[in-house]
């Protein structure tokens, strides 16, 4: 093992534990984990430089990396419900199919009633990181939360 932490290592670093002044979404927490194409863009390095690195900072346990959902891509299929994660994911515009309207994906059956569908998508998943620090901060902010609510 070296004897410090490297450049992008210290880059890695000081972008992981901005998470928490990072922009967050109306009403959403800033999300912790990053992933690792969003990591090489920040300290200009390749995809495979930076899970180098990354691996170091694990070894260290100064992060934390593990498989999480990074986006949606639509499967171009319409679904009669919203499952919850790790299935499909509907829009939020809703397509009516009125009573005896064409059932999709099945010739010659029609609709018996009028129903609500989605929009299908389907999560994709792949490696994120985060700082132990910001996720250690985290847990003490929840765990403060929560001693305040009881």
């Amino acid at each position: 093992m070296g004897r410090g932490l490297g450049p992008t290592q210290r880059a890695l670093l000081e972008y992981l534990d901005e998470a928490e002044t990072r922009e967050a979404p109306p009403g959403r927490v800033a999300p912790a984990f990053v992933t690792v194409a969003e990591l090489s863009e920040v300290v200009g390095r390749s995809n495979r430089q930076v899970l180098t690195a990354i691996r170091a900072l694990e070894a260290r346990d100064l992060v934390k990396v593990g498989r999480g959902e990074l986006r949606g891509e639509p499967t171009g299929r319409l679904a009669t419900r919203r499952p919850i994660r790790g299935g499909l994911v509907g829009t939020s515009e809703p397509v009516v199919i009125r009573k005896g309207e064409p059932w999709p994906y099945k010739p010659g059956y029609v609709a018996a009633e009028d129903v609500t569908m989605y929009h299908a998508w389907r999560a994709v998943h792949g490696l994120v990181v985060a700082s132990v620090a910001v996720l250690e901060r985290r847990l003490e902010l929840r765990e403060e939360r929560r001693a305040e609510t009881h």
